[in-house]
């Protein structure tokens, strides 16, 4: 078998490959995006750091995005799989590189950002939830806050049912609605811009929601628990929140002494072991 020929990918190369995938997401051009994606078969990219390693990647994962989206196959399909692998990869390399400029925030933030909205188009919202918080914390992604808007506005309405936890997740879309209002709408920069600023949907949720609410009807839901609790349970808890183990939506995780609903119930905080019995 003939060995593939190694290929040097510099900041030139990057910039027309970012360049070509943008043009046919934007046309949604699938089949020119198969044949752009074979190319790299013909040869062995190599790269001078692991940034442009990781940027290759994060192409390569918009790239994938576009041929296999979620909604059109089935949940099973392993082809899902290669855009989340292309981002995981973009983030490691990332991580290798081990710096905190302005680039590689720049960069991790975009990369978390689509990862998240890729995980919201397979329905894994609370999976996307916590990419969207690591944009946010990075440099406060405006994307990353129309997402969070979009996804607890939809998970408002497929919980309504529960009146009390589809208010506060319209609380939440709120609350990420206003942090991207403090950017500017500029359609030339943010392609979310319309949606947020010229939608009349996201305009009449907005009034809604202030003629119905005022934010100190949320301040309940941060009150501390109504029992004592000691020590030993507060920092249960607080462990649990800060590692994600609340199976419930609504994740309050703000406060470390908060009431921390959760639909499972978290195991005892006991020094007891499980057992079972044949």
């Amino acid at each position: 078998m003939e060995e593939k020929q190694t290929v040097l990918i510099d900041d030139n190369a990057l910039d027309l490959f970012n360049a070509r995938v943008d043009e046919l997401i934007d046309t949604k051009n699938v089949v020119d995006m198969e044949k752009f994606i074979e190319t790299f078969d013909a040869f062995t990219p190599v790269f001078e750091d692991n940034f442009r390693e990781a940027e290759f990647h994060y192409m390569l994962g918009n790239a994938y995005s576009l041929l296999y989206v979620p909604q059109l196959n089935e949940w099973y399909n392993p082809n899902l799989n290669k855009v989340l692998i292309h981002f995981k990869k973009a983030l490691n390399f990332l991580k290798k590189r081990n710096s905190d400029d302005e680039y590689q925030i720049t960069l991790t933030s975009q990369i978390e950002t689509n990862y998240g909205n890729y995980l919201s188009q397979q329905g894994r919202f609370m999976c996307a939830k916590r990419h969207w918080k690591n944009a946010i914390k990075l440099n406060n992604q405006p994307i990353a806050h129309t997402a969070m808007y979009d996804n607890e506005l939809y998970l408002s309405r497929c919980i309504s049912y529960d009146e009390p936890k589809a208010i506060y997740h319209q609380f939440l879309a709120y609350k990420s609605l206003c942090e991207r209002l403090k950017f500017p709408n500029n359609q030339a920069y943010f392609n979310d811009s319309h949606h947020i600023f010229d939608d009349e949907k996201t305009q009449n949720f907005k009034q809604w929601f202030e003629e119905q609410y005022t934010l100190d009807h949320f301040k309940q839901l941060y009150k501390k628990h109504d029992k004592e609790l000691s020590k030993k349970e507060v920092n249960y808890l607080h462990w649990c929140g800060k590692n994600n183990l609340f199976i419930d939506e609504l994740e309050i995780d703000e406060l470390p002494k908060a009431i921390y609903p959760d639909s499972l119930s978290l195991p005892p905080n006991s020094d007891n072991k499980c057992t079972t019995h044949g």
